[in-house]
Parts: C-alpha cells; structure tokens; sequence
C-alpha cells in the first residue's frame, strides 16, 4: 500500500465460481511475502469462496497492515485480479496542533506520532492496528497526553475511558486493565491506577462533570480495595503484577513504580471528588497521596548512589532496572523532587547505557511519556532530548512513518503509547502546557519553553482556551518568544530550563501567529 494502514481490503476480482480467496496482511515483508508469522496476531487472514464472475470483495472490519499476500485456490480456471486497494477506516481526527523546529529528525518524529495516533484510533484508541487492535488503560495514557496537543476533541477519550469503566468489576473491586476481557479474569494492577489519572485529566481539560460523576462510584471502590494492600511500612503491595514496561523482571510486589502510579491515581481521584463537591471524600484522598508521596522517598530512595530502588531498600530492593524507578517518582510524588538533581544524574547514567536491544535495562518507547514529562518538568531539556534521539534512532534511520512497538523493529511498527514524544514537544520545546502534573494550567495559559540543542522552534496547541501558537529563536541578545492567543486569555510567559537564565524578549499578541 506503500505505506502502513488500517482499513478494509477492496478487490476487483474476476475467477470462477468456488475459488477460494485467501488473504494474509503484515507490516513489513520477510523476503517476497508479507511477513505474517512474525508474531501472534488476531484475525491475521480472510477467507472469501467466490460467487463466479467478475465481483468486489471487501473485508467487512478493518485491518493494519502495509502487505498483503493474496492466495487463489480450488479454480479450474483462469483468475484475474483487476485491481486491489484498500478503504481507509479509522477515527476522524481533525488535526489543528502543529510543530516545526530547527531538528528535522524532530520534525519527523512530530508527523509519525502523528500518524501513528490515526491508525491506533478507532471507536477506541487501540494499541496496534496489526497485531491486537485492543484497548489498554496503560496505551491510553500516552496516546491521550499525544492527542491533546493535535485537536481539542476529546470524544475518543471519553469514550475510551467509558468503556474499560464498564470493565470494573464490582466483586473484585477493580477494573480491567484492558477491555473487553471477563470481567473476572486477573488484571494489571499498574494499568486500572493509569486510568484514573487519564479521567481526571479529561475532566480537567474538557470540565466533563458528568462524566466525573460516572466514574467516581468506580474509582471510590477501588481507593477502598486498594486499602486492603496497605504494608506496615505505609507502601502498598497489589496482588497482582504491574506492567510497568517490556521485559522487566521486578513487577510484582510493593514496586516503586506502582507505589508512584498509585500516589497518581490517589491525587486524581481527589480531583474528581472535588469537582464533584465530595469535598471529605476528598480529603481523604488527599491525605492518602500525601502519605505515600512520603513514604515512597522513606522506602525506595538510596542516598548511597541518589536513586530510586525497584523494591524497598531493606527487602533487598538493591538494584534498579530501567527508567521507572526513577522518572514516575519524579512525576507523580512531590517530596521526591527534592532529589531530582541526583536521580536526573542516575538517569543519564542509564541512558547513557541506552541499547535497543536491551531496553528493558533503559528506558522503552513506552515509559518516554513518564521520563519526558518528568525531565519537563525538571527543566532538563538536554537530557530529554538526548532521551528522544537514542530511543527513536531506528525509527529515523528505518523509517516507516509510524512510531514502533519498542525501539527495534522486533515488534508492531505502529504503536500509539510510544508518541510521548508528541506531547513532549508540545509541551516543552514549545512550551504551551497542558496540565498534566498542574491543574492550574488549564485555567491559564503558561507558556514555558526550554530547549537545549535547538535553535528555533514554532506551533500552534489546541489549549482548553483556545489555539496558542508559538515561536521563539535563539539570538546572540537571548530568546526571542512570539505568543499568540486569543483575546481575554491570561497568558504566562516563563522560559524554563536552559532558557530561563536568557534575556528574553517576548512580543504577546491575539493576531495568529504564523506556524
């Protein structure tokens, strides 16, 4: 198809009556075939017995794919394939954020994140088109936090965040960690704690109360089960495995990543009650985050080498495998902020030792939204950008167009949780943001750039209060920032890292800035 789609097969065929029409489709060849065996795939072939004659065969779902092998059998006679395409099927986003800046390899990264955001997008954002075209409550995070920044509609979310709610299982006291799947059969306990932050996000952004009040009879259920996992020593310990990212060895037990999520999932929870008026129930919730944001830096950080343990300190939790141990503290406790400039430096140790055969050592595609967000909101714009570069090498130096699985082409070559470089360039390069780790955000526009290796950038983000478009210039005077929003909007301007020791020159205006 000359390039990855997902959409429904359409054949103008000609055989007669009784052939068999089979037809495999795959991303990528393995010599002249569409390589289908490269994993397990749901639905990986159709099958069609022709009426006779000349007809149009189309699949009636969708499928992602770039190849397809077609296989003609049982004729006594000559077939003809008059033409073969395919009807593209996704959601229909209507893109208005844009970014451009003086890195053409970010450039790039820009429109695959983007590209990959449309074909994981259905009724539901999916994780793959290929492989499982399933809903995940972890995917859902970043694909959201990459969505925001390209269009203010936010139906897709809603509806995403709906759906694994339908998943929750009263008995058990938790949802599903994707969906569908039985409700009674065991889930994440990492993934179901990334939903509730990506509701309460939602309901910031678009003020959805009623959606809030859909969801917090849920999430209230879960901060009551979740109490039952409560150790003596103040972290929790889920009975069933997390996530966290590809290949780790430590996802069982009172990890640092989930005590961080669920430190998350608590604050969002307190959100949503007090947008309701739950203002006890609140409170509650309020206390619960602020106890384990403390406890998290008593229990898992080594001042010895100034990092976060997988595992609590005196449980032999010596060694720390990856970014998470690091980065989610960072993003979701406050008290562990105080330790930034060590663990920043325990993260570039790591990625230093960055391989993408070995990722699971280092940091995945899938955890860049957590370190991304956590190094913005840091100010450490060098080492993020670092990050974007190692991480996505292959993607740029093998392009598909899309943004991949993991950073080797082993897995799905479009896969939607790895565009947190989107959000972060968003975010961050340029500097409009969105509200993820402060609410206060929403209700006024900070517009707060940092960059270290870049020398221009410029877009527009599609804020709760309407488009801001940015552009800035590195000068030998300083940063030279334009700002346009509308008019009536309070807007904050405040260069952040490398930037906000520069003599800055901003010009804010309402007229649109050109992008």
């Amino acid at each position: 198809m000359g390039q990855i789609v997902l959409g429904r097969f359409d054949f103008d065929v000609e055989a007669p009556a009784g052939t068999v029409l089979d037809v495999t489709h795959a991303e990528e060849r393995l010599g002249d075939r569409a390589h289908v065996a490269k994993a397990l795939v749901m639905y990986s072939a159709d099958r069609w017995t022709l009426p006779g004659g000349r007809c149009t065969v189309e699949s009636f779902m969708p499928r992602g794919f770039r190849y397809l092998d077609l296989v003609f059998s049982g004729h006594d006679a000559p077939v003809t394939l008059h033409a073969a395409g395919v009807i593209e099927q996704r959601y229909p986003h209507v893109f208005t954020g844009a970014f451009a800046c003086s890195d053409e390899g970010l450039n790039q990264l820009w429109d695959y994140g983007c590209r990959t955001l449309e074909l994981c997008s259905e009724d539901v954002f999916t994780d793959c088109p290929w492989r499982e075209r399933t809903l995940y409550g972890g995917d859902l995070l970043p694909e959201m936090a990459s969505m925001i920044v390209l269009t203010r509609d936010l139906r897709i979310v809603r509806q995403s965040l709906d759906v694994l709610l339908q998943s929750f299982d009263a008995d058990r006291g938790w949802m599903q960690s994707r969906a569908p799947i039985p409700r009674e059969r065991p889930s994440l306990s990492d993934y179901p704690l990334l939903t509730m932050v990506a509701t309460a996000w939602y309901v910031r952004l678009s003020g959805d109360t009623a959606f809030a009040e859909r969801a917090w009879p849920v999430f209230a259920r879960m901060a009551a089960t979740v109490a039952r996992w409560r150790r003596p020593d103040g972290v929790y310990a889920p009975p069933e495995p997390a996530f966290i990212d590809h290949g780790r060895r430590l996802v069982a037990g009172p990890t640092c990543a989930f005590n961080a999520a669920l430190t998350g999932a608590f604050a969002a929870g307190a959100q949503i009650a007090r947008e309701l008026g739950r203002l006890p129930e609140a409170d509650v919730l309020e206390n619960l985050a602020a106890e384990l944001d403390a406890r998290v830096v008593a229990v898992f950080f080594d001042r010895s080498s100034g990092s976060f343990r997988d595992l609590p300190l005196d449980e032999g939790g010596g060694e720390t495998e990856g970014m998470p141990a690091n980065s989610w503290p960072l993003l979701f406790c406050r008290s562990a902020r105080a330790e930034s400039p060590a663990v920043q430096k325990a993260l570039a140790t790591t990625l230093d030792a960055f391989s993408s055969d070995r990722e699971s050592d280092s940091v995945s595609p899938y955890q860049m939204f957590y370190l991304l967000s956590a190094l913005r909101d840091a100010g450490a714009a060098e080492l993020a950008e670092r990050a974007i570069r190692r991480v996505y090498a292959q993607m740029l130096a093998h392009p598909t167009g899309t943004l991949w699985e993991q950073s080797h082409a082993g897995k799905s070559l479009t896969h939607a949780w790895s565009s947190g470089c989107n959000h972060y360039l968003a975010t961050a390069v340029l500097g409009v943001r969105m509200g993820f780790s402060a609410p206060d955000q929403i209700r006024r526009v900070l517009v707060a750039p940092a960059a270290a290796s870049i020398s221009w950038a410029k877009g527009r983000v599609p804020h709760p209060l309407g488009d801001v478009a940015v552009a800035w210039e590195r000068r030998d005077d300083g940063l030279h920032l334009v700002v346009s929003a509308p008019e009536g909007v309070p807007v904050d301007v405040a260069p952040a890292g490398p930037f906000a020791s520069l003599p800055c020159h901003v010009d804010l205006r309402t007229t649109p800035v050109e992008v």
